[in-house]
């Protein structure tokens, strides 16, 4: 059961959250409650957007006005640090992300953000001066909505990719990505020292059902699930379709789909003997997309996700052995690569019974569980970094769409929570 509320008014961090939520839709709308969201409320805050250089600019008011000391590096990445008593201790990070996906919803990655600086505040307002120092981290491109890569910000800085490799992405908008960020604004010279750095935690929601289906407050993530993305070109003839015969045909959106429902039946037969793997075909470009017109080619890319990493790469050698059929069953030509490979991590079992132990001591019912989407986490997880991460639910399970909701008092059990954790851990000797 969940613990009963104490009736609260509008706090900082709600008016943050709304505030950011109508600089981040094109239609300027101010959402305070689930149903006042049509599906014209979606948000774009996208990296290079209006929308992102205005939510960037209003976050860093925000944190000066915390007295926290900002600071920019050079992909953007935002810091907000509650300076410590001894700075030669290693830093306590949390933060998220505030990229979103196009039409996305108002509380994924940026509820992380906005529920980290409002638990900084509550320390330096209620406890002084810590040992160490608590950095807030706005991170840059976890999302993967400006280029064809995510996680772009904790990335760079856990040394997985040079800073210098993500400036010279190009972006969708054909641009490279360091012209995004100067665009917006978000640049600086900033390099993080990795050494330094002594933990991470970030505040996420859930973008499940688990929480909400059980009514449980918070979610303690144990473990990521890896995820292998691919990008399929299928070439077959443009021709006429309507003096073109069905049996002479080399129609490539015809190979796509019965290489969709393959794959889908494939996975679906896995899950039923007890896999949790997931797969998705997710963008798909269809050339030339005209009407009395055979398609010609197919792009589209694979979504493939398992904690299991041997299974991944199963589902991999399916795609190129299915692909393979596929051509010479509707004579097309198949091709596919890798875009993005990030391993299962495992969160630092140590953090995770400390998050637990701070649940049980504040009195909100929670599960250990695994995250089925990636965040920026894995990075640090990934280098060794102690990491770990707190879900609140979803409402219905839903996430990546204008009906994204979770309600204020389960992001203020999320703050109870982080600011405790945040307090102990940075007063850690």
């Amino acid at each position: 059961m969940r613990i009963p509320k104490k009736r609260w008014v509008m706090k900082r961090w709600k008016s943050e959250l709304i505030e950011l939520g109508r600089i981040g839709r094109r239609n300027g709308k101010a959402v305070m409650n689930f149903s006042d969201i049509t599906g014209e409320d979606g948000i774009y805050r996208i990296e290079g957007s209006p929308e992102m250089q205005r939510s960037s600019t209003f976050l860093i008011r925000r944190m000066m006005d915390a007295d926290l000391n900002v600071s920019v590096d050079k992909v953007g990445n935002i810091f907000g640090t509650l300076r410590g008593s001894d700075p030669n201790l290693p830093v306590v990070l949390c933060g998220s992300h505030l990229d979103s996906v196009s039409n996305g919803g108002m509380f994924d990655g940026v509820a992380g953000v906005v529920c980290s600086l409002e638990a900084l505040r509550r320390i330096r307002e209620q406890q002084g001066l810590l040992k160490r120092n608590l950095t807030l981290c706005i991170l840059m491109g976890e999302e993967g909505s400006a280029v064809d890569e995510a996680c772009l910000g904790s990335r760079a800085i856990c040394g997985l990719k040079s800073y210098e490799d993500v400036l010279r992405l190009q972006s969708y908008a054909g641009t490279s990505l360091q012209d995004l960020l100067i665009a917006t604004g978000k640049t600086g010279d900033m390099v993080i020292d990795r050494s330094s750095l002594g933990s991470f935690v970030e505040l996420h929601i859930e973008q499940g059902t688990v929480l909400a289906r059980r009514d449980l407050s918070i979610g303690v993530v144990e473990g990521i699930v890896g995820i292998r993305t691919y990008r399929v070109t299928v070439e077959g003839e443009g021709n006429h379709a309507g003096s073109t015969p069905m049996n002479c045909r080399r129609d490539a959106f015809v190979a796509v789909s019965a290489f969709t429902i393959l794959l889908s039946t494939w996975i679906r037969d896995r899950v039923e003997a007890g896999s949790t793997a997931v797969c998705t075909v997710d963008t798909v470009n269809i050339m030339p997309n005209s009407p009395s017109v055979i398609p010609s080619s197919v792009v589209f890319t694979i979504d493939s996700r398992s904690v299991d990493q041997q299974e991944l790469l199963e589902i991999g050698n399916f795609i190129g052995e299915q692909l393979e059929n596929i051509a010479t069953s509707y004579d097309v030509q198949t091709s596919f690569e890798v875009l993005m490979d990030f391993p299962p991590v495992k969160l630092d079992e140590g953090l995770q019974r400390h998050l637990e132990h701070i649940c049980g001591d504040i009195g909100l019912d929670h599960v250990v569980i695994p995250s089925g989407a990636i965040h920026d986490t894995m990075s640090f997880a990934s280098v060794g970094i102690p990491s770990a991460m707190v879900f609140v639910p979803s409402k219905g399970g839903i996430s990546h769409s204008p009906f994204e909701w979770t309600d204020w008092s389960a992001l203020e059990d999320g703050i109870s929570v982080l600011t405790r954790f945040l307090l102990e851990i940075g007063n850690r000797q």
